[in-house]
């Protein structure tokens, strides 16, 4: 499992420790803290970012929101304001942005984390601000699959006990269905759904995840080996029924 990277854009050095201890605590990864927006640029563009904490009042020439649009214009990430300034020209200058949340500081630990997880959530409902002069910048889609599913072109979001969760498509190596619950196997951790599994594959959007057995699915990337008859995909021997052997068996080239 790869935890979800946020990146804090905070002029106060203590303060911007004090919200990075508090986001490890949470189970978060923090790719790294800014005090500028030009800081804040090269991190985001060198280090995977999820998710961007942002104060409005920073060092340099251009302040959060201004920050907040260059970001935007790199790449489409959830964007959380944790700022003093709540005068209503800033708030209307920072709605430009369509941050996720703004939250007025002093704020606490339990209102951080729901933010944090609505921001992952709602995201998918938000239309990407490109900038019109550099239509050449790739987009990272994002869409929602369902409420406990959030699926881009780089990774899987689940939710599990009300948080978010992200792994990589490849890291996964089964689904095995238990009714209307399925289990998703990755490499390093299961996680459990209230969905079908016909409706988990449909869902995850990933080509090489094939249906196998009423029962499992498997993440082609990751087989072992295999007959027309079971399939091994981390260690673990997998049946492969009549009904689905030729789907199964067609994604291979036999000379």
């Amino acid at each position: 499992m790869e935890k979800i990277h946020t990146l804090i854009v905070e002029d106060e050095a203590i303060v911007a420790l004090d919200l990075a201890d508090r986001l490890e605590d949470m189970g978060y990864t923090v790719a790294g803290t800014a005090a500028s927006g030009e800081a804040a640029l090269r991190i985001f563009e060198r280090k995977p970012v999820d998710i961007v904490l942002m104060d409005i009042h920073i060092q340099g020439p251009m302040d959060g929101i201004d920050t907040a649009l260059k970001i935007r214009e790199l790449r489409p990430v959830p964007l959380i304001y944790l700022t003093a300034q709540t005068d209503a020209p800033t708030v209307e200058r920072a709605k430009a942005t369509f941050p996720s949340a703004y939250l007025a500081k002093p704020f606490d630990e339990k209102n951080l984390q729901l933010a944090i997880e609505m921001a992952l959530h709602n995201f998918a409902f938000q239309t990407p601000v490109v900038a019109p002069a550099k239509p050449e910048l790739p987009v990272e889609k994002i869409s929602l699959n369902a409420d406990n599913i959030l699926r881009t072109e780089a990774a899987i979001f689940i939710k599990q006990n009300y948080k978010f969760v992200k792994f990589k498509p490849e890291d996964l190596l089964y689904c095995q269905a238990d009714g209307v619950y399925t289990d998703l196997i990755t490499k390093e951790k299961k996680y459990t759904l209230r969905l079908t599994l016909q409706q988990v594959v449909d869902k995850l959007q990933f080509p090489p995840l094939v249906r196998v057995h009423r029962s499992y699915a498997i993440n082609r990337l990751n087989i072992e080996s295999f007959t027309d008859q079971d399939v091994t995909v981390g260690s673990v021997e997998i049946p492969v029924g009549a009904s689905f052997r030729e789907e199964f068996l067609g994604g291979f080239q036999f000379s």
